[in-house]
Formats: C-alpha cells, structure tokens, sequence
C-alpha cells in the first residue's frame, strides 16, 4: 500500500479520555496531519473516524496516546478499515450513547499552570476567581451526578454559563472548550465567610486571613469536603484545635505555598527532598507525602506531629487554597473537617451543626460537593514511595484483571480504612477511602459509594464479597443482601492483593508465593486472630506456613489502643509473676481465665507490647501510635539483631520470647530496643525467604499495615540486597486495609477456578 494512498480508519480509544480535553486535543491533531473525519464520545469512550494517507495516520496513531493531555491517560481498544463515504473536514460530533458502554470516571485534579496565571492577572476576569478551571484541571468525581460527563450532569448545573464563558465553552481552539465545571464571577459560585460577627459574601477570603491572623480555626470548604485550618506555626493554636477536635496526639498535615522561597539572596529551597518526593508533590494529583522533619527548613509548631520524625505536606491543588496561602503567606495547618474517626464533611448544615463546637468561623461555597473525597497520602515505604490513602486525584482505582469474570462482583473490604470494590469482565474499579465504618456516617457512605459505583458504571452486582469477620459492618451489610454472598480470609485478601497487582503490571506467571502478611487483626481460618503470618503459594490456595506464636491481649479489640494489654499478655506467658504497678489486678484474673482474651498471633500486636515495654506512652489516641513513635526512635546503632526460634510445626511457630525478654530489660535504651526490634524482624524475613527458596524458586512479598514501617522495610531491603533477592511490595495500591476490597475479587475468582 502506497503511503499517500487515501484510507479510512476508525479507532475506538479508551482509558482516562473523559473530562481531559481529550477531544479537542484529538481535532488539533487530526487539523496538523491534514486528516479529515471526526470524534464523538460515546460513553466513556472516545470514537475517532480518520481519512487520508497511511502515513498521516500512522503519525496519528502514534501521536495521540505520546501527545496526549497531561491528565489523560488513553489508548487505543479497536482499529479497523472501514469503506466510507469521503469527509471534507474533520468535526466534532455530538455524544451518542451506547447500549454497552465502557466507562471511565474521571477524577479530581490540581488547578494548571494556566489557570493559575489567569488568577493572578488584574486584566483577566478571572482575576482571583477560586473557582477557575479548563479541560487540564479542577474537580471532576466531585462534581458527577451521572454520566455522560456533561455539564448537565454535574453539580455546576445550577449555574448557567454568561455570554463570556459560553463563548469559551464552545471555542474549539480555547482551553475551555467543554471544560464543564468552568465559570467566572459574573455566572459561578461565589463564597461566604461566616462566623458569629460576620456573614458576607464581600471580601470573604480577606475575613478568612484576618481570622487566621488572629489565631483562628477555620472550616472551609474545598474540592472534596471541608478542611479545619489554622496557622501551622503558632503552637497555642494547633493546642486548641487537638483539645476541640480531641485529638490529642495523630499528626497533622501543613499545606505550603511552594517547595521555595524568596529571600535576600534569592530563591531558596524550603525542603531538602528527594527528587521523587519533589515531583510528587507537583504532581497533578497533588497528594501529602510525608517527609522527615530535618528536610523541612519552615517555622512548624512542634506539636503538629508530637514524637513522630516526620510530617505531612502538600501544595495547594485549587485556586481557593492558592489565594488562601498566597495572601497569608505563611504555611496553614489543613485537617479533614470531620467528626474523628468519621469521613469528611460535605454539606454546609451538617458541617456548621458538626463543626460548631471546633471552628470559630466557616468559609463555605454554593457549589454541591455530590460525593466526598478524602486527600491521598503517600510515604516512602522502602526504596518508593508508595500510598497510604488513595482519595482525591487518585481514586477511583481502575486496573485491567490478568483473567474475565463472567459476573459482576463487588467485594466490601475491610472494617478499618475500607474502601469497596467492583469486579466485572476483565475491569476492576477500587473506590476512593471510606475509613471506619463504625461511624453511622461512615456506614452510610459505604453505602452509597457502593450505590453510586454501580450507578456510573451501570452494572448490578451478582456476587457480594466481605471479610470473613461477622462482627464487620461490611459482613453484616452483605449478608443481609438478597445476592449470594462469600466470606474471604482477611489476610488471603491481603496476599493476594500483593499478587494480583504484580501480575497486572508484571507478569509473574505461576512461580509460587511466599507472602509475608504482618498486620494487627483479622479472623483466622481456625477462628483465632491473625496478624503474624508467612503465606506459601497462589491466591485461591494459601498455605499457612509460619506464624507469630499466638498469645492473648487483654480485652480483644480494645488492645488496639491500650498496649499495656499486649504487654501483660506476653510478659504473663514469659513469666507469670511480672508485676507492674501499672496494671489493674483484676485484668490479670481476666488474662488467666481467658476471659475476652483471644488467641493472637497478630504482628501488630507484638509491637504494641513492645512499644510498651520500651516505655512509649500506652494509651493510644489513634490507631497504631505505640508503634508508630517507636519507629521514630529508631537510629543506626551496634544493637544487633538476635535469632527467633522457629519449631518445625506446620505452621511452623515464630517464638517471639527471647526478643520479650531484652525488650523489657533495663540494659537497653528507648533507641536500642527500637533498634533490636526493627534489625531482629527484618533478619526474620530474610532468614524464612533464604530457606524457603532453597527448596523451589520464589516470588517473595510483603503485605498488611506492619509494612507501612518505613524503617523495618528499609532493613528487609538491605538484607534482600545482601542475598541478592527480589522483594515485592504494593505500589498501585496501599498495603494497608485499603487493598482488601481488590484482593478479595482476587481470592475469590481463584477460589472458584480451584472448585470448578
């Protein structure tokens, strides 16, 4: 075929396509290679008819998946030559719906470049709007009622576009052509700063600044819910803003205006980052990463994250926080504006009658949040950073399944930072954080993500998945469903989260697994708690190969936040005798007649118990402090790891004793017990995968909530390097709670292969 031969082509594209600019962008393309045709979405996907020579086509093909809006993420599903009569031009049709629509919800982003310089243009009238958008930015998920993504179908629908705006909406070479959530300030939303002295929609964000400069908290109102704001440098401020919102003790994130700063000698950096942390915190998703304090040269109060090492920072992500920090000029402490342990608020009645006893004023706007989305968090787990929260800018999750589902399944996750899933022919959508569903808000929007998901998606589940725990509000929820419904191992989710991620993106074909899942709770196959376990093989059928050898917190669930109960435990068991004047008589009687004292064999545990005995503070304002302020007094010393017996049992059984034994020893300091534990768990690790792997080649993992440790993981690299082993460890997903929902349509589809 010669290359200036006129053909016809039609491609079907599909990916992150909606809401990106992705169309226009495909009729500039289209007008440079002289190619004739057109393209119309078609739910959730973009059509594209292409008409001219091969070679321009060619070009085409290329071009559009390198060139592609920064935000997009396309590529192409279906080519085919087609007979057709010839066009003269290359247009942009209207949307036409499909009965089988592939859809792909687009997710929240950072405001642009460009929209940033048309706030800070006096002549533009846009002039320090905080609402400015285009196709390359602003809120999306936030903004759906359902789809197409048309402005119609947004929340932005109650507010018609002016004359100006219109022309801009429907100008093909302008960057907001059909950019749907765009406005200005003659036809958008407006803000209203409100507080007991003053309600005006005038100079809102200036009340907002004098408040601040006052020493005030503000809830205000942002893309994905409300944040509480105040001056992140001033301590007396963030003192009453932890004794308002009772939280004592779990960190805070600081949002700052830019990674520099100008000076008298010039511009100098704030932060002495990585550049991986650098270029995520500019990242169009603009997450929290978490850095150490000793990279950060800014006036922070010492207690927005009391004996922790590091903090949470982000940039600005919309044109309200930029202004906000721009005109204030110092870093603001920004949390979720919630009720503790609740998902953000979102509505302006709710977040008054919530907030009202917390923030001194609100800066609320009349745009409808539809749906709430949490900021992600990242940390540098190991050699990457990797995420802690997947929320705004991330979520929902879509990966392609390595196999086909011939049902619709949706899977509940777990208790704790749950997330939800659905599963169906060879896609799977993980939903942004939920959180806790202890909460009846909580519950209450675990349910209506999963309403809102199948919605979008247009799909009905057939297959309810959820924890193998009956106590779980996701189990109970389940099962009182008129759908079949299946119970997954928490920690077999878990493994096999680990796995299907890998076999996603890597390919690792059907080498076995051995898994190490070390977190704080999950109920076990013979109705113990696990938590300490070594997993040998493939999801669907994981063995039990080694685990933490089992002992008995005090008060079940309640040792999540006490950890003398773990200590006691394993102290009594060492030694019947251990006393401390700091435990209640009666809770030992308890202990020894098992009452509400489940068998654990939980890894988290075992670092309450020793947090405690190394004398960190045992009563936990939020989940995982013991073990989290024992990290941080980690340093690089002589304090060499020691042995831990293992028995040939099947399991085989980790003795945790001889470690026990040194941690509550006086010779040790607070470092060096943090030091031993870290240095003797990583050598573990790399002592169980080196004899493990002399009998069959491996692929080895790590998985669960003990792995967020930045520091043991650190370690287990070094060993694995040492060895020269490969070690796998969640990238796309959390290692946490989070991935539950994923690995259990993982387990489950292999389960059902096993029993076909």
């Amino acid at each position: 075929m010669h290359t200036d031969e006129t053909v016809s082509t039609k491609l079907v594209i599909s990916g992150q396509v909606q809401g990106v600019g992705f169309r226009p962008f495909v009729y500039r393309l289209a007008k440079q290679l002289k190619l004739n045709g057109y393209v119309r979405n078609i739910t959730g996907q973009v059509e594209v008819l292409l008409q001219g020579s091969t070679k321009a086509i060619k070009q085409f093909k290329q071009q559009v998946i390198a060139q592609s809006p920064q935000i997009a993420k396309p590529f192409i599903q279906q080519e085919s030559t087609i007979n057709s009569a010839i066009c003269q031009s290359f247009h942009i049709l209207a949307s036409e719906a499909q009965q089988n629509p592939e859809i792909h919800i687009p997710v929240d982003y950072f405001m642009c470049q460009d929209c940033q310089q048309d706030i800070l243009d006096p002549d533009n009238f846009r002039y320090h709007y905080p609402f400015t958008n285009c196709t390359q930015c602003g809120p999306r998920y936030t903004l759906i009622t359902r789809l197409p993504y048309d402005r119609a179908n947004t929340s932005m629908a109650a507010f018609p576009l002016c004359a100006q705006c219109q022309r801009e909406y429907q100008d093909i070479n302008n960057r907001r052509f059909q950019a749907e959530p765009i406005a200005c300030p003659k036809c958008g939303p407006h803000l209203q700063f409100k507080s007991t002295d003053v309600s005006s929609h005038k100079n809102a964000l200036q009340h907002t600044v004098t408040a601040l400069a006052q020493g005030k908290i503000i809830a205000i109102k942002g893309i994905g819910g409300y944040h509480l704001v105040c001056d992140a440098g001033r301590e007396n401020v963030v003192t009453r803003l932890r004794k308002r919102k009772n939280r004592p003790h779990k960190p805070f994130a600081v949002m700052i205006f830019s990674l520099a700063e100008k000076t008298a000698v010039g511009i100098e950096p704030l932060l002495a980052l990585s550049k991986q942390q650098k270029q995520l915190l500019q990242s169009p998703q603009r997450p929290i990463v978490l850095c150490y304090k000793k990279q950060i040269n800014l006036k922070l109060a010492e207690n927005i994250a009391p004996k922790l090492n590091e903090i949470g920072l982000f940039l600005p992500y919309s044109p309200l926080h930029y202004l906000l920090l721009k005109a204030y000029g110092k870093p603001l402490l920004c949390t979720s504006g919630n009720i503790s342990g609740e998902p953000v608020l979102t509505d302006e009645q709710q977040a008054e009658q919530s907030l009202a006893n917390i923030a001194d004023a609100f800066l609320h706007h009349n745009r409808a949040i539809v749906r709430h989305a949490d900021d992600s968090v990242f940390r540098q787990i190991g050699s990457k950073l990797r995420p802690l929260r997947l929320g705004r800018g991330y979520a929902p999750v879509e990966l392609k399944l390595p196999f086909r589902l011939n049902k619709t399944i949706i899977a509940t996750g777990a208790q704790m930072k749950n997330t939800i899933a659905i599963g169906w022919q060879n896609r799977v959508v993980i939903s942004p954080h939920i959180g806790a569903l202890e909460s009846l808000r909580g519950q209450q929007v675990f349910q209506q993500t999963i309403k809102d998901l199948c919605h979008f998606y247009r799909l009905q589940a057939d297959t309810l998945l959820a924890d193998l725990h009956p106590g779980y509000y996701s189990h109970q929820w389940a099962k009182q469903q008129p759908i079949p419904f299946y119970s997954i191992q928490h920690h077999h989710a878990h493994a096999s989260a680990l796995v299907g991620e890998y076999q996603l993106n890597h390919n690792k074909g059907s080498t076995p697994w051995l898994v190490f899942c070390w977190d704080g709770t999950g109920l076990g196959t013979d109705k113990t708690i696990w938590g300490g376990e070594v997993f040998l093989g493939q999801p669907g059928q994981w063995q039990r190969k080694y685990q933490l050898k089992n002992f008995y917190p005090i008060g079940g669930d309640k040792a999540a936040r006490q950890s003398w109960r773990s200590a006691a435990a394993v102290m009594w068991q060492l030694d019947p005798q251990w006393h401390t004047n700091n435990i209640d008589p009666l809770a030992k009687q308890a202990w020894l007649k098992k009452i509400n004292c489940p068998a654990s064999s939980s890894m988290g545990r075992l670092f309450d118990a020793c947090s405690y005995l190394a004398g960190i503070n045992p009563d936990y304002s939020y989940e995982g402090q013991g073990p989290a302020e024992f990290e941080a007094c980690y340093q690089d010393n002589e304090q060499a790891a020691i042995k831990l017996p293992i028995s040939h049992d099947k399991p085989a059984i980790i003795d945790w004793s001889p470690l026990i034994q040194l941690m509550a020893s006086d010779k040790l300091n607070k470092q060096q017990k943090s030091s031993l534990l870290h240095r003797t768990l990583a050598s573990l690790v790399a002592d169980i995968t080196l004899k493990e792997s002399q009998q069959q080649k491996l692929n080895i993992g790590l998985c669960g909530g003990v792995f967020q440790n930045r520091q043991l993981v650190a370690l287990i690299e070094q060993e694995f390097k040492r060895h020269n082993l490969s070690l796998y460890i969640p990238e796309k997903l959390p290692i946490n709670d989070a991935a539950i929902s994923f690995g259990q349509i993982i387990e489950y589809y292999y389960q059902e292969k096993q029993n076909a």
